[in-house]
Parts: C-alpha cells; sequence; structure tokens
C-alpha cells in the first residue's frame, strides 16, 4: 500500500528534498526524485549483502549471468532487441561496492511519455516487466539451475577482467592496500570476487545463492522521473518487485567501526612499472552519521583534493617529487586514502612529505582561507549534484547504508560552520595504518 511522505512508513526524513522514500515491503524501499529537467525516466535496483568470502565471488558472477536472459527473453541478443524496441531504452547489470556492502545493480533507463507519439504507451511498464523477469525469472535450465555452459562462460569472463585489472597499476596499488590494510575484514574483500573460487561454483550453488539473496537481502529501488510520485506509479513497483516469501536475514548489512592499528605497516611490491605507487592507507573513526564528518570531508578536500591542496603544493608544485597525488574518503568504512605517482626512488622523501603535511595539520590547523575555499567547493558540488542523477543516487544510497539521517542541503549547512580548529581536530584523529609501494622491478625494500 502507498504510504505518503507525511504517512508513519515514510522515511523522507533521511532524503529530504530530492528523494521521497516508501517502504514497499519488509527491506524493500522505493526512493523516489522528481526530476523536471530531464527527458527520461530511471529506474535502478540495489539487492545488497554484506562482503562475505566465496559470497563476493558468486554475487559478482550472478550480477553477469543475470544478462544473459530470461524465460521470455532466453539470450542477451533477445533482451537488447527488446530494449531497442522501447526506443532504445538502456539496461545494465553490473556488481557495485558501497563499503563493506556489495550490492547487484541493474539499471533501466527509458525516455519520457511527454517525448513519445501519442499513439505509443508508456514505456515505464514495459521496462519494469524487462527488471521484474531479470530478477525473478532469469533463464534457467530443466532441473531450474543456471546452465553450465552459460556459468562457465561467465566464468572465464570474469577471470578476464579480474587479471586486467593488473594492467591499471594505480587501481591494482589501490587493491593491494586495502587487502594489506583490511585484512580479515569485509572491506578487504573484492566486489569482484577471486578467482580462486570459481572453480567450486556451478549452476546448482549459483541458483541457491540467487534465491537467497531475493528473499532475504535489502532492496532500494530508486526512481527518477519527470513526473512527482503518485500511487499509480507505487503500484507499478509493488506489483512486480513485492513477493510473498520476504524473510529478515539474520545477518544484515550493518556499519561496523574499523579496528584500529598500533603501528604502521609497510608493504612494497615490485613489477615493471615506470612510475611508482604509493598508497597510504589511513583509519578516521569517524563515519558519515558522525557529527565531525563535516569536518573530515572539509579535511579531506584540502589535503588533496585538487590543484590547490595541501598535498598538490608540497609534493608536486614545489618539490616536484610526484606525477599526481590525491586524497579520497571510504566513509562508510571510517577510512582516508592518498595515493601518489612518484619515482621509485623519491619514495622515502615522498612518504616523509605526506606525514609532514599530516602532522602540520593536526598540530598547527590548516588556514582559515584554505579552509573557505574548501568549504565553498564542497557545497558547490552538493548543489550541484541534481544535475547528475548517477552521483546523486549514489549519495543518498550511501547514506542510508551508513545510516545518516541527513538530507543534502542541511548537510551542505552543516559544512558551512566548519571552523579550522574542526579540522585541526580531525586530523588528530586520523591514524596512518598502512603505507603500501608498488615500485620497479629490482628495486626492494632497501633501495627505497
Amino acid at each position: 500500500m502507498y504510504v505518503s511522505h507525511q504517512g508513519q512508513n515514510s522515511v523522507d526524513g533521511v532524503y529530504g528534498g530530492d528523494y521521497q522514500s516508501i517502504r514497499l515491503a519488509e527491506q524493500v524501499h522505493l526512493h523516489a526524485h522528481h526530476a523536471p529537467h530531464f527527458m527520461t525516466t530511471r529506474v535502478d535496483i540495489f539487492i545488497h549483502d554484506r562482503l562475505r568470502p566465496l559470497q563476493n565471488t558468486k554475487l559478482a558472477l550472478l550480477a553477469r549471468i543475470l544478462e544473459r536472459g530470461t524465460r521470455s527473453l532466453p539470450t542477451m541478443r533477445a533482451i537488447n532487441q527488446y530494449t531497442d524496441s522501447l526506443f532504445g531504452a538502456a539496461f545494465v547489470s553490473e556488481i557495485d561496492q558501497f563499503g563493506e556492502s556489495q550490492a547487484i545493480h541493474l539499471g533501466l533507463e527509458v525516455l519520457d511519455s511527454a517525448f513519445l507519439p501519442e499513439s505509443e504507451e508508456d514505456l515505464l511498464s514495459s521496462g519494469l516487466d524487462l527488471l521484474r523477469d531479470v530478477l525473478f525469472e532469469p533463464y534457467v535450465d530443466d532441473e531450474d539451475e543456471f546452465p553450465q555452459s552459460i556459468v562457465d562462460r561467465e566464468k572465464r569472463a570474469l577471470g578476464r577482467q579480474l587479471n586486467s585489472l593488473l594492467s591499471d597499476k594505480s587501481a591494482y596499488a589501490q587493491r593491494r592496500c586495502v587487502e594489506e590494510m583490511c585484512r580479515g575484514e569485509p572491506y578487504g574483500l573484492f566486489a569482484l570476487g577471486d578467482r580462486r573460487d570459481l572453480d567450486a561454483i556451478d549452476g546448482r550453488n549459483l541458483r541457491q545463492c540467487h534465491d537467497l539473496l531475493l528473499r532475504t537481502r535489502p532492496m532500494d529501488i530508486f526512481f527518477s522521473s519527470r513526473q512527482p510520485i503518485d500511487t499509480v506509479a507505487v503500484a507499478l513497483f509493488e506489483q512486480r518487485f513485492v513477493t510473498d516469501d520476504r524473510e529478515v536475514a539474520s545477518d544484515q548489512v550493518t556499519a561496523e567501526p574499523s579496528p584500529s592499528s598500533s603501528s604502521v605497516r609497510e608493504v612494497i611490491d615490485t613489477d615493471e612499472v615506470s612510475q611508482g605507487r604509493l598508497v597510504f592507507g589511513t583509519r578516521t573513526s569517524i563515519g558519515l552519521g558522525d557529527p565531525a564528518f563535516t569536518a573530515l570531508a572539509v579535511f579531506n578536500h584540502l589535503v588533496g583534493s585538487d590543484s590547490h591542496s595541501r598535498l598538490h603544493r608540497a609534493l608536486r608544485e614545489e618539490a616536484g617529487l610526484c606525477y599526481y597525488v590525491g586524497s579520497f574518503l571510504e566513509p562508510l568504512c571510517q577510512l582516508m586514502f592518498v595515493e601518489a605517482g612518484i619515482d621509485t626512488g623519491d619514495y622515502v622523501e615522498a612518504r616523509s612529505s605526506i606525514e609532514q603535511e599530516f602532522q602540520a595539520i593536526a598540530e598547527d590547523g590548516p588556514g582559515d582561507e584554505e579552509v573557505a575555499r574548501a568549504k565553498t567547493q564542497l557545497t558547490q558540488r552538493l548543489s550541484s549534484l541534481p544535475d547528475d542523477r548517477d552521483a546523486l543516487m549514489r549519495f543518498y544510497l550511501a547514506r542510508r547504508i551508513g545510516v545518516a539521517a541527513i538530507a543534502r542541503t542541511a548537510l551542505a549547512g552543516q559544512i558551512q560552520s566548519v571552523t579550522a580548529k574542526d579540522v585541526r581536530e580531525v586530523a588528530r584523529r586520523v591514524q596512518v595504518d598502512t603505507v603500501y609501494f608498488l615500485a620497479g622491478n629490482g628495486v626492494g625494500a632497501e633501495g627505497v
């Protein structure tokens, strides 16, 4: 049953201004965004699970297999022909990661009915039929299992995808830092899975995984349309995505603080690289729902967000130690990372310079001018989010997963109230956990 944003089942307080959220069923929520400046209607479905060994590989494989066909459209070609008949609708099935949460993401974008010929019916219903069938009626064999030939083909494709990641040295260095830093933690697992798991997966156990996922895991549906949400639109989603067999899982995805480390770990790998990759992994002890998060966001911005940042000026412009340098937050895991591309022989000096900048902000605090610049740029980014549907959706989904009940406009106001003292205080809470360096071949720890 539809409950308006004034009703007790609405969680619009979390998404005020951008999204109206409606509980369709146990662990199934619809989040509606009124977007009159777009010509298309967009639907994104996320089914979440906690990152777990083997399960992470199954879900990565399942995301690939779901786009291979349904009972009524048994091949990828048939699905493509169907989307083409919907005036070139765009469909995607992929795996996503939000902190310690892994999600199968189904996305569909169709032309809004206002731009269709009068003789044409609204494309939304037909598009939702496709998403429903992909989720609940995938193509299976006579044993109600995923055909082994398709599973084997997608296992090989996933294996190639995992192998290809080795060619992107920046992504590889980031991944290796996370592996070493978060070993034994869910975030230490890769959302695309592990090649060593592939042999243990077959059509039967993957189908069992699919069934359990649909019955027990949270589902978030994001709906962005030129038209405001109404009872007719909500009914379309209820009819297709609410089932009678929903169960409450005992191990829901929840945010947990990351453990702290008493000493800094140094990990050095060597490879055939012309440019070394240095990655700092730090623990902040500050999550999305923490009152200090806005000060942490300002700290991250002024440390390494752009060409005006502390690290860019100190390492690239003044010392000439790096080709690039930047920082980013993983707030759902209370982590912050710094990455730099450097010559192998500059490792010791570059590492020392990064540590010195962190220490300087923690001891002396930042200048009022750089804090003001960071706050202005952060609030500008927040104000421009409605122009980017994907960024806006992911912003709110991360806050939902992180149980951070604050609207975008309210967050902008909190950022404007951050002071230099607030930034200095969060800088003191940021602790370097792991320093990872991917060096050129023939240069080991003693050479750097």
